[in-house]
């Protein structure tokens, strides 16, 4: 969201809000959002919770042993689908304002959560390639001080002379881990990770079954009037009841 001259965050959030009740779509009232928050606004919500709490009383209490019991079952599931379908538009009345409003003040955050990320990351990348910089030039520095001193021991054990001291080997150079600014610090921390290299070497605890991918296969082979049935090698594809509620 565009930020206009001399305008505080206040402003914005003021003149997010006041669009609100003026959407082209569906205008808004600002007061009834806000009351709605009050419960005793909320008799609607009262009387589904009385009603949900019949329904569970009533599914507690049904015994089928007959095929009218279960014509009472299924008139029983259809009032609990239409409660279902009535909680949930009266819910999705209650919180679209306030979802439209977080909505836009994510949208005014957006651009600065991003723009600080981005930051972050570069300036990240490139303290991390000096320092990847100055650990190459450690380590050619380590290593000519080790040949220096692998030729200092050759040298002193080929001399005849007695009472020849073999040198010291040389300190390792340690590199410094932490630089201090005047507000901050900087430090490297090694954090493990992988890559897959070889698939087929990977422990079977280690996979699992992509469950979305496999159903939408039976979809679509049962779609095309093809039985599933063994045509995922591995998988063993099957049939098992449920029970699905409509309208008689």
């Amino acid at each position: 969201m565009a930020k206009r001259k001399d305008e505080t965050f206040d402003d914005i959030l003021r003149r997010e809000t006041s669009a609100l009740t003026k959407s082209d779509s569906k205008p808004i009232d600002v007061f009834a959002v806000v009351s709605a928050a009050n419960p005793s606004n909320f008799i609607d919500i009262v009387k589904l919770n009385g009603d949900a709490i019949e329904a569970k009383r009533k599914a507690n209490e049904l015994v089928i042993q007959t095929d009218a019991h279960e014509q009472v079952a299924a008139d029983l599931l259809r009032q609990i689908k239409d409660y279902g379908k009535e909680s949930e538009e009266i819910r999705k009345l209650k919180v679209g304002p306030f979802n439209e409003l977080v909505k836009r003040i994510n949208g005014i955050f957006k651009p600065v959560t991003e723009n600080l990320e981005t930051a972050e990351n570069i300036i990240k990348g490139k303290v991390l390639a000096f320092r990847q910089y100055k650990e190459k030039l450690r380590q050619d520095e380590e290593r000519k001080r080790q040949e220096e001193y692998n030729k200092q021991v050759e040298a002193a054990k080929s001399n005849t002379k007695a009472n020849v001291i073999v040198p010291a080997p040389p300190p390792i150079l340690i590199p410094e881990n932490k630089t201090s600014g005047n507000m901050g610090s900087i430090s490297t921390r090694k954090v493990w990770r992988f890559r897959v290299v070889d698939i087929t070497k990977v422990p079977h605890e280690f996979l699992r079954v992509d469950e979305t991918l496999v159903n939408a296969r039976i979809r679509n082979l049962t779609g095309n009037r093809i039985d599933p049935v063994g045509k995922i090698p591995g998988l063993e594809i099957y049939q098992e009841d449920t029970i699905a509620s409509g309208r008689s």
